[in-house]
């Protein structure tokens, strides 16, 4: 039987007999053939229960009663599959996923899509799916104005979900912008598109900039190699610090290694600053020239209110660490005070200042060493200056029982021992009163390693000690004593 062409319809032969078959076979391939749609053409073995005029696409791989019949229509009509082979460019609406699917080159592939009032998906020179509803393989893509401007709008449900423009290399992730998982507008970046890193976000609600500390980085723009990074590692947690830049172009001002000039006053306001704390290093304070007729005032810890105590530390406190300080002019003492601490750390150097001390003690009045039944009445008591290695020492003792002990008399309890040097010391001895068989006036001197004055009196050009024999009841000295210690 002769048949058309492009759908292959049977033609009536010239005197054929019961030509109305031929006609009506022709009717019902037209009736499949045109406007055609079809269930499925995902299916690959007939349903169990066809209704009369239902058509499919075969799928591949087909089986049971389709076996062999792949990508052809089949149509069960008058109680049989009825199959035909499509030509490239036929087209047949697929009811199953609301698309118009073309036959090109030996198999079926999606054209567009209906999804009623618009295309369910869209692809141009791409495959889409009704995931990636639009897609586009170009070189290029431009959406230009149609009137005064254009705006790209990207929407999501909620905040929660992603509204962003994803860029890929691979189709792997590699940089995101937009409103990711979240209403902040964020940029992100990943090496292999699983990891991803954060590096900028914007807070909705104040329109803050937040950057990552371990994000930015400054670099320089003729010479990549020069960086700088911001820090917040210092930061006590929950704390915000705020930087307000000041009204001039300078340098930002540092405290390090760098020659640094400081504009301006200058406040360090925390609790504790370090400065100078390089070893093998100078650092100067007022170094800059002055000007004939100009002061210059350097002022260090002169702030505080009545009250309150301020202390300068100049110099090493570290036991065994030495130095030296400096100065090349008169030093004024605003206060008058000039203070030493309580336990003097000698210097063998002889023109160095090392010690001052000023105090009161109690002087004794002993026989042979000891003092036992002695009692003393007023005024006794005594006070002292020390310099240096040098003491002046005064006092005066008043007896109200000379006591028990016998022996060479003496003043104990200085308030220093003597230097062991073989050098003596001699005291002044102001008054005496109460003394039997003295001839001359009462001496006292200070024995090398000594912490008493030895008494004597003068007799006809010696010197005599003094015993207990010598002292009454109540006996009384006032003296002054000069020494080294």
């Amino acid at each position: 039987m002769s048949t058309t062409a492009r759908l292959n319809l049977p033609y009536i032969a010239p005197q054929q007999a019961q030509k109305q078959i031929t006609y009506n076979e022709a009717m019902a391939a037209l009736d499949q053939l045109v406007q055609p749609a079809v269930l499925s053409r995902s299916v690959t073995a007939p349903p169990g229960v066809p209704i009369e005029g239902d058509t499919f696409i075969v799928a591949p791989a087909s089986t049971g009663a389709w076996a062999g019949k792949d990508h052809r229509f089949a149509c069960w009509r008058d109680g049989a599959w009825h199959y035909r082979v499509p030509a490239d460019g036929w087209l047949a609406y697929v009811a199953e996923t609301d698309e118009l699917a073309v036959y090109r080159a030996g198999a079926w592939e999606s054209f567009v899509t209906n999804g009623g009032t618009s295309l369910a998906k869209l692809g141009i020179n791409a495959e889409a799916d009704l995931t990636t509803r639009l897609a586009v393989a170009a070189n290029a893509s431009l959406f230009t104005h149609d009137g005064a401007g254009h705006r790209l709008t990207l929407n999501k449900a909620a905040a929660g979900d992603t509204a962003s423009l994803l860029y890929q290399t691979g189709f792997s992730g590699r940089a995101e912008l937009g409103l990711a998982g979240s209403d902040d507008f964020a940029v992100k970046v990943s090496p292999d598109g699983s990891t991803w890193f954060e590096a900028l976000s914007i807070d909705r609600a104040s329109g803050i900039i937040a950057i990552r500390d371990d994000r930015l980085l400054l670099r320089d723009n003729a010479d990549a190699s020069k960086a700088a990074q911001f820090q917040l590692s210092a930061i006590a947690t929950a704390t915000t610090r705020t930087f307000t830049l000041p009204d001039i172009s300078a340098t930002l001002a540092v405290t390090g290694a760098a020659a640094q000039t400081f504009a301006g006053t200058t406040s360090f306001s925390a609790a504790s600053v370090s400065v100078g704390t390089a070893t093998a290093a100078t650092y100067g304070l007022g170094t800059g020239a002055t000007a004939a007729a100009t002061t210059k005032a350097i002022n260090i810890g002169t702030a505080g209110v009545s009250g309150s105590i301020t202390n300068v530390q100049i110099g090493s406190a570290v036991a065994g660490a030495t130095g030296s300080i400096a100065l090349n002019q008169p030093v004024s003492l605003a206060s008058g005070q000039l203070g030493f601490p309580a336990a003097a750390i000698p210097s063998a150097d002889p023109n160095t200042l090392d010690d001052y001390e000023e105090g009161v003690w109690t002087p004794t009045i002993t026989f042979g060493g000891n003092s036992v039944g002695v009692t003393y009445g007023s005024p006794t008591g005594g006070r002292y200056t020390k310099i240096g290695r040098t003491v002046v020492a005064s006092g005066s003792v008043t007896l109200t029982s000379k006591g028990s002990s016998v022996g060479a008399a003496g003043v104990g309890n200085l308030p220093f021992a003597s230097a062991n040097d073989g050098i003596y010391a001699a005291a002044a001895i102001g008054m005496a009163n109460g003394f039997s068989s003295v001839t001359a006036a009462v001496l006292g001197v200070v024995a090398p390693n000594a912490s008493r004055i030895t008494l004597y009196h003068a007799n006809n050009g010696n010197g005599a000690g003094l015993t207990n024999s010598n002292f009454g009841a109540s006996s009384q000295l006032f003296f002054t004593v000069v020494y080294d210690v």
